[in-house]
């Protein structure tokens, strides 16, 4: 039968772009006639209001049976015109048939001007299945044989061209804001110096010169570089993309828990647009995530910061560059601006008085991409180098300076070189420093030192080699991957010269994957960080095997309105008040800590502010990897802090440092007000010293009267001990079995916690590269490892404890922490302070509290308060007999110990109890004798 006009595979959503048909018989009998019609001459035939409606309204497409590939799937919903100059459309399953739009396409379809191409034996026809309708006439001889193929080339605007969408992860990697932060306050510096050094290439001056030596360029590109800071001294550095190293280092971390220092390898400045556009269409549409964000408003703004006219059309010059990246631009632009953008060969572009021409149509060209490699541009003819240099009027990117030095290796010579950056910038030498802290140090081989040559001979394994204009890691050689036959022969080779040789980075992995990030910038800004590439190679190249990774970032909201001794602590204080006396920066540039709440003299402790930072990052790291804390945790904290004392702080920055959310309320808050916090939030873990958090669950379970139950799935704990009785308590309160304890203190600062396997124990975790933990007869003796500056060596604790043993090659110990060491003195004899804890805790109190004093009228004889907290109907006056009897026990006394002592009894309400007034710590026994 005959076959009207139509598209095929109409029926599908996406229905393929083109059809190959190869002729392998034809019809002897002059049927079968093949014939075509371009779109583009039915829609310039339509009505606009027939055109708006089937561009924009679903219409029903019935699936024939024969192509269903789900059974209960019979029909689709979409429009006819794909674009303004694609369809979709075969009139026999399109179920609207009253659309008087769809009559006005067939009425057109049957009068325009038809193509019949003649059907020859090996015959091949391709076919644009969107841009054309095809039919064709009945069908008269059965020996027509011909065979069909449907596919889609990949369009070169489409985003998935550019990459196997298998490639794409579906996970993302979470970074801190704070790296997005340090990029920017980098790129500031970088964007400096880059400008600095290019205004200065020219310069009769010694870093001119310097500059000039770096590069070494031919006669022709240094005459074109000198003329353009001569005639165009105002310029863009235009669109340029530093790549990422993520590197072995502690100053960010990755998914909270791998832990990396990020380094500038190469900058891409050449072709304009690589990896922007690709980048903006995989990153967005997350409005938490701050990568999205960024990337809505890049291209606009770039637009804008390099004044491109978007009222004018769009020229973009490219030959050999195979990449995808601009055409996906060049969609963009006919898309946003509704302005035409055309790729041509560079060889088409000619001068005509003084402004550069089209040689096909004479079209003047006021605007251009170069998508050139460098012997490309210098290929050009001299009037159209002069152009280029000195018709202002003319606007293209990048500018020539930004593609044969920023995008050329031998600057990173430069960049990473110390003197020569403090000459450059003539001041601000702490913000030099800091930049090279970004860049791997870089030499240009033809120009290395013979004692660098040397080093980089013998070390080997701690460098890489680089061709300064390839990409992609091509003709790359990594020392530890080469012979020494091999890296001497590459080093050597005169061919080589102006190659670099650049300080190897050891990567940072991520599922046993290496990571190479890029940071879009362009001129001043710096935008973003863009989809991360991973891949098992050292060189990462996606197309030679890897994946990209997109990043993610939490979104920032502001809302308005507003040696060999032990050391002892005696010694310690010893120690650091002679410090405070003999050096006059001793409280410079420190973390102060205070201790508070032991009974002895009150310490202030100075430790590096960044070793302290890296102190709680290694904690925090075992954290991590032993479930102690996660990302998901919401954690409210009612640790104390004031007066210098810094419990509630420290657990802050753990929970920050472990990218998890902290509700901060602290100590004084008022249980009434911290329920309501616990209402809304609902938060999984609670924080605080036993004594608050006993606190809260007295008030919980007076005042709680809801039957909805307050769960919290993890109680942390420090200042003081946690008790059985209390265990308890929170376990029927806060319907919680998992305490954890934190060790530590201000000398120490805290160094060990208890995992979930060991939360019913007594034993601590601790991270080995932290601390060094020994018994000394019986005694836990520290040695901070992380804190240089006023180390702790050898220091006693105070507590006893024991080792448990691990692997050598373990990260982690473990030491058990039985008790305080401390004595009282109770004459005629005396009793270690966790003894009378202990006896204390088997009695069924809430809490107690023990005050030891001289008797009014005589003070030879002590008198022993103990201040109880009973339950609803606990009685204390049975207690008196057992404690005088145990008393009698421990003391050893031949007589009754009434006749030493003192012992009152008296029952007083929680809020009685006293605390320590700088820690906010409950004292368990109070010595208010001289």
């Amino acid at each position: 039968e005959e076959f009207p006009f139509h598209t095929d595979c109409s029926y599908e959503s996406n229905p393929p772009e083109y059809v190959a048909l190869f002729v392998l018989e034809q019809d002897q009998l002059g049927g079968g006639q093949f014939e075509v019609i371009q779109v583009s001459d039915i829609v310039n035939n339509l009505s606009e209001a027939s055109k708006t409606i089937l561009l924009t309204e679903n219409f029903k497409i019935a699936v024939p049976m024969e192509f269903r590939k789900v059974k209960d799937v019979d029909h689709i919903y979409g429009p006819i015109l794909l674009d303004h100059n694609e369809i979709r459309y075969r009139p026999d399953i399109v179920l609207d048939h009253k659309s008087a739009a769809l009559n006005e396409l067939e009425s057109i379809i049957s009068r325009i001007p038809k193509h019949a191409p003649k059907y020859e034996k090996y015959t091949m026809i391709l076919l644009n299945n969107r841009k054309y309708l095809h039919a064709r006439t009945k069908i008269l001889d059965p020996r027509r044989h011909l065979l069909r193929i449907r596919f889609n080339k990949p369009a070169p605007y489409n985003v998935y061209s550019i990459y196997n969408e298998t490639k794409l992860r579906p996970e993302y990697l979470t970074l801190p804001h704070t790296l997005l932060d340090y990029f920017r306050e980098q790129h500031t510096r970088l964007y400096k110096t880059l400008k600095l050094i290019i205004e200065q290439y020219h310069q009769p001056t010694e870093v001119g010169a310097e500059i000039r030596r770096t590069f070494q360029f031919e006669p022709k590109i240094h005459n074109l570089l000198c003329e353009l800071n001569i005639h165009r001294p105002e310029f863009d550095i235009g669109n340029y993309r530093p790549d990422v190293l993520f590197t072995t280092g502690r100053r960010f971390t990755m998914n909270g828990k791998h832990r990396f220092e990020p380094k500038i390898c190469e900058i891409n400045g050449r072709f304009s647009w690589n990896g922007f556009l690709f980048s903006a269409a995989i990153c967005p549409g997350n409005n938490s995530n701050q990568i999205s964000v960024n990337f809505n408003t890049m291209l606009d703004t770039i637009i804008t910061s390099t004044q491109l006219d978007t009222t004018k059309s769009m020229t973009i010059l490219k030959s050999k560059e195979h990449g995808f990246d601009i055409h996906l631009f060049q969609k963009y632009w006919m898309n946003r601006y509704h302005q035409t953008c055309r790729i041509i060969h560079p060889d088409q572009i000619h001068v005509i008085n003084g402004q550069l021409c089209d040689r096909n149509d004479r079209h003047p060209i006021q605007q251009l991409i170069l998508e050139l490699h460098q012997d490309e541009i210098l290929s050009f003819s001299n009037d159209i180098l002069h152009t280029f240099i000195h018709n202002t009027q003319l606007r293209y990117m990048n500018d020539l300076r930004t593609i044969f030095l920023v995008h050329d290796k031998r600057m990173f010579s430069l960049l990473s070189n110390q003197a020569f950056l403090d000459a450059l910038w003539q001041c601000d030498y702490d913000q030099t420093k800091t930049l090279t802290q970004l860049i791997p140090t870089t030499y240009v081989i033809g120009q290395m030192p013979s004692y660098v040559r040397e080093c980089v001979l013998t070390m080997k394994n701690n460098w890489c080699i680089k061709p300064n204009l390839g990409g992609k890691g091509v003709n790359m050689s990594i020392g530890t991957d080469c012979s020494s036959e091999d890296w001497s022969r590459l080093l050597l080779d005169r061919n080589h010269h102006e190659w670099i040789i650049q300080q190897y980075q050891e990567p940072v992995q991520y599922e046993s994957m290496n990571l190479s990030g890029m940071l879009f910038c362009c001129n001043n800004n710096c935008f973003n960080l863009g989809p991360i590439r991973l891949s098992p190679n050292k060189i990462v190249n996606i197309s030679n095997g890897g994946y990209f990774i997109r990043p993610f970032v939490h979104r920032r909201y502001v809302h308005c309105s507003e040696q060999s001794e032990i050391l002892t602590k005696a010694k310690l204080h010893e120690q650091l008040e002679m410090s405070r006396l003999t050096q006059p920066y001793w409280n410079r540039n420190v973390y102060l800590s205070s201790s508070g709440g032991s009974g002895g003299k009150r310490l202030f402790f100075a430790t590096d502010i960044q070793e302290n930072q890296r102190q709680r990052e290694i904690l925090v790291d075992m954290m991590l990897s032993k479930d102690v804390l996660s990302q998901k945790d919401v954690c409210l904290n009612l640790f104390h802090c004031k007066n210098m004392y810094r419990s509630l702080e420290i657990f802050n920055d753990f929970c920050s440092l472990a990218s998890c959310t902290v509700l901060p309320m602290g100590s004084d808050v008022e249980d009434d007000k911290v329920l309501k916090i616990i209402e809304h939030f609902r938060p999984n873990v609670l924080m605080g010293s036993p004594y608050r958090l006993m606190q809260l669950a007295l008030f919980i379970e007076k005042h709680h009267q809801t039957n909805e139950k307050i769960h919290f799935e993890k109680i942390f704990f420090a200042c003081e001990p946690l008790d059985n009785l209390k265990r308890d308590y929170f376990k029927r309160v806060f319907h919680c079995s998992t305490c954890l304890g934190f060790y530590g203190s201000a000398e120490t600062g805290v160094l060990a916690c208890q995992t979930p396997e060991y939360s019913t124990t007594r034993l601590y975790m601790y991270p080995k590269e932290l601390v060094q933990v020994n018994i000394n007869n019986g005694q836990i003796i520290v040695t901070n490892l992380v804190r240089r500056r006023n180390q702790l060596i050898r220091f006693n604790t105070g507590d006893l404890g024991r080792l448990i043993p691990t692997d050598d090659n373990e990260k982690y110990g473990l030491v058990e922490v039985w008790q305080s060491q401390r004595l009282i003195d109770l004459t005629p004899g005396s009793i270690m302070k966790s003894d009378i804890e202990e006896f204390m805790n088997q009695f069924d109190l809430i809490e107690w509290q023990l005050i030891i004093e001289n008797e009014l009228h005589n003070n030879n004889r002590t008198m022993l308060t103990f201040r109880c907290v009973g339950k609803l109907n606990t009685t204390i006056e049975h207690m008196k007999t057992d404690v005088n009897n145990y008393l009698t026990r421990c003391l050893g006394s031949s007589f009754p110990i009434e006749d030493h002592l003192t012992t009152r009894f008296e029952s007083i309400p929680y809020e009685a109890l006293i605390r320590d007034q700088v820690s906010n710590k409950l004292l368990k026994m109070i010595d208010r004798r001289s």
